[in-house]
């Protein structure tokens, strides 16, 4: 197997160009990857990057939580799984056309637009989002909470799971036809007139509601 070099720190290492590749809590500030074509799992969480630039091409899995990163431009055509909380992101542009699972909890985003045909979950609480604009026809698990969105209009035909708790929400009209459980606790809804035909809990705790359409949705536990 060949072996490559990574820059840490400005420090040249040689590394092995190995299937997996785990570099964490080493307080690095500074990475620079020219190549690693067979590496499918990368973890450099808990360090200290302010940047991220690099191209991954066999990449499906990319761990970058607890860091400082404010910039992030990767090119990740194969990655299933990428992992970002924790950090100081303000914008998000990277494709990810084979992602199932993204997470950028915990972050400084105001907005968020993407097209994610493959998402499964996407994790984008704990940020400061106004604007959400994102393309998910296979997303089943969607958290949101404790950002600042004042509407929410999407069709989510496989999401099982909607956590927009702790929001400044008005409106609220959702296409939800598989949702289970649903929560819009925290906010500032007057109407609430949603059909959920399979939701099994709904948490509508410290509105300003003045009606509810209880034929909507027939819910085993209600807040």
């Amino acid at each position: 197997m060949k072996n490559y070099y990574i820059t840490l720190n400005n420090k040249k290492t040689e590394i092995l160009d190995q299937v997996e590749i785990i570099i964490t809590n080493k307080k690095i500030v500074e990475i620079f990857i020219s190549e690693l074509p067979n590496c499918k799992k990368l973890n450099i969480c808990d360090n200290k990057l302010k940047t991220f630039n690099a191209v991954l091409p066999n990449c499906e899995e990319l761990d970058l939580r607890y860091n400082k990163l404010t910039i992030f431009n990767a090119e990740l055509p194969n990655c299933e799984k990428l992992y970002l909380s924790h950090n100081k992101l303000t914008t998000f542009n990277t494709e990810l056309p084979n992602c199932k699972k993204l997470d950028l909890s915990h972050n400084k985003l105001t907005s968020f637009n993407a097209q994610l045909l493959n998402c499964e979950r996407l994790d984008l609480d704990n940020n400061k989002l106004t604007i959400f604009n994102a393309e998910l026809p296979n997303c089943e698990e969607l958290d949101l909470y404790n950002n600042k969105l004042t509407t929410f209009n999407y069709l989510l035909p496989k999401c099982k799971m909607l956590d927009l708790y702790n929001n400044k929400l008005t409106i609220f009209n959702a296409e939800l036809p598989n949702c289970e459980k649903l929560d819009l606790s925290n906010n500032k809804l007057t109407t609430f007139n949603t059909l959920l035909p399979k939701c099994k809990m709904l948490d509508l705790y410290n509105n300003e509601l003045t009606t509810i359409n209880s034929e909507l949705f027939n819910c085993k536990v209600l807040y």
